[in-house]
């Protein structure tokens, strides 16, 4: 499994239109491509992105983040998406975590999640994290062994916006 994680830019264009689209045909959250379901035109996305890059632009109250597609080096093709926050506001620190990914639904169970998750702390490490909290959903059981396979440990539960119980895990950055 050779996975990459790459900035998005338009040449990934027609992946990441085809990577949206089947999350939108199953109705499922994107969890680690930020309002990518919201913008039309994938330009005024990545000036989305963008403006979370830096603390400078990013909006108030807002965490910056770094945002990648996971690029399969043997098709070129993208097989999920990984948002890396640089800071906690308290919405992350209870709900959210540091990092939000997701696989693409024709992608999942074929252990793309836990290279990506490996790539994304490497990310982390390289950035001067000692650790970072990641949370999933309950009843996630493929996030749930993904995360507790890379070291999690439980920090505790809460619930979401709409109700879902949301466990945070800690992953200590050797």
């Amino acid at each position: 499994m050779h996975l990459r994680l790459i900035p998005p830019s338009p040449a990934y264009f027609p992946e990441i239109i085809a990577f949206r689209q089947e999350f939108l045909d199953r109705g499922e959250r994107m969890y680690g491509a930020p309002s990518l379901d919201k913008y039309e035109y994938l330009h005024d996305w990545l000036a989305h992105l963008d403006a979370f890059s830096s603390p400078e632009t990013c909006p108030q109250g807002s965490a910056p983040s770094l945002q990648y597609v996971t690029v399969c080096q043997d098709s070129g093709r993208i097989v999920g998406m990984a948002n890396l926050r640089l800071a906690l506001t308290p919405y992350l620190r209870e709900i959210g975590g540091h990092v939000g990914y997701c696989i693409r639904p024709s992608m999942q169970k074929k252990r793309y999640g836990k290279e990506q998750l490996r790539l994304c702390l490497e990310k982390y490490k390289s950035l001067g994290f000692d650790k970072v909290l990641i949370a999933c959903d309950e009843d996630n059981i493929a996030s749930k062994g993904t995360i507790l396979s890379a070291g999690g440990i439980l920090d505790g539960r809460a619930k979401d916006e709409i109700g879902a119980i949301v466990l945070r895990y800690w992953i200590t950055l050797k």
